[in-house]
């Protein structure tokens, strides 16, 4: 008989985790500030319209609405999801494709979608033909308008890699702009974005966990502030068929799991929408060409391969300058 392990994640019907702290400038005491009025309502509401908007998870969200739209008509679509979707197309080109949103369909086949599969692998000939379907080239925007038009009706949109890192930089937006709050830490799915102190008066100190799927334990500790981090690893989301493992990130050009040994990838950039999206690039580009890919665009990243069961660190940019030293 045939055994499946399933380790998924749950999709993007977003969740949030917030830490807000602010400062007495009177009497110099720090106080948690959970109490702002209304500031529960508005995180709320707005976790709330990026469900409505960008989730899979969700029948008559606005994106499952234009995967269910017909070809060759352009559709208006909203300023946040249009701003997404824009913001993938451009990593998808940096990428040469590594990163695509039209992934869905395959998302999907391998089970980690909103509909489990049961007959997994899937046959190659399956793979195959939901390849037609995908490529970010068969995707048309309007930047002035607004408006998407798809070349084929099989053309599924998936945006669980990039939508979450959209999330976080919303709540950081409304707690900023709406509250004047500037010492917080938003997390959303395990993206983050941390500002100012925390209720030590220090600096955010944000845990990369070691990419091991039996334990939970920290790899390495950074100093986080007024930045974003998004983390994009194989060791927490995939399925085992037969003592297998098929990794969730999915290989647009080929409808695979990948196969490398890059167990994760974290980011560091000021858009958390930004290194949401560039963590999976790289990780599905794997430990050579994503590493390349990295030094060519000057990203901030950390690398950690397996190297047959130890780890490896590799960090570009400015990485090593986060990392606590005590």
């Amino acid at each position: 008989m045939r055994q499946y392990i399933f380790k998924k994640s749950t999709g993007l019907v977003i969740s949030c985790c917030i830490f807000l702290f602010a400062c007495d400038h009177n009497t110099g005491q720090q106080s948690v500030s959970l109490s702002v009025p209304g500031i529960k309502h508005s995180i709320k509401q707005t976790l709330d319209s990026v469900n409505a908007s960008m989730s899979t998870y969700i029948p008559d969200s606005e994106l499952s609405r234009l995967n269910q739209a017909a070809p060759h008509t352009w559709i208006s679509i909203s300023d946040p999801l249009f701003k997404v979707i824009s913001e993938a197309q451009k990593i998808s080109v940096l990428s040469d494709g590594a990163f695509d949103i039209t992934v869905g369909p395959l998302v999907n086949l391998w089970g980690f979608g909103p509909v489990d599969q049961v007959n997994l692998p899937p046959p190659e000939a399956r793979i195959k033909s939901l390849l037609e379907n995908v490529g970010f080239k068969k995707l048309h925007l309007d930047n002035h308008k607004k408006l998407v038009m798809k070349d084929l009706p099989g053309i599924y949109i998936d945006l669980s890699a990039i939508a979450k890192g959209y999330a976080v930089d919303e709540v950081a937006r409304v707690l900023e702009n709406k509250y004047s709050i500037q010492n917080y830490m938003v997390e959303v799915g395990g993206e983050i974005h941390a500002h100012g102190i925390n209720a030590t008066a220090n600096i955010w100190r944000i845990g990369i966990e070691k990419p091991v799927s039996n334990l939970r334990t920290v790899e390495r500790v950074i100093n986080l502030d007024n930045m974003a981090m998004a983390t994009s690893g194989n060791y927490r989301n995939y399925i085992d068929i037969d003592g297998i493992r098929y990794s969730h990130a999915i290989d647009p050009h080929t409808g695979w799991p990948v196969k490398h040994h890059l167990a994760s990838v974290t980011v560091l950039h000021p858009q958390c929408m930004v290194a949401d999206a560039w963590a999976t690039a790289l990780l599905v580009s794997g430990p050579e060409a994503g590493l390349q890919m990295a030094r060519r665009y000057g990203l901030d990243t950390l690398f950690i391969v397996n190297d047959n069961g130890s780890f490896r660190e590799e960090v570009t940019g400015k990485f090593a300058q986060y990392f606590a030293r005590d």
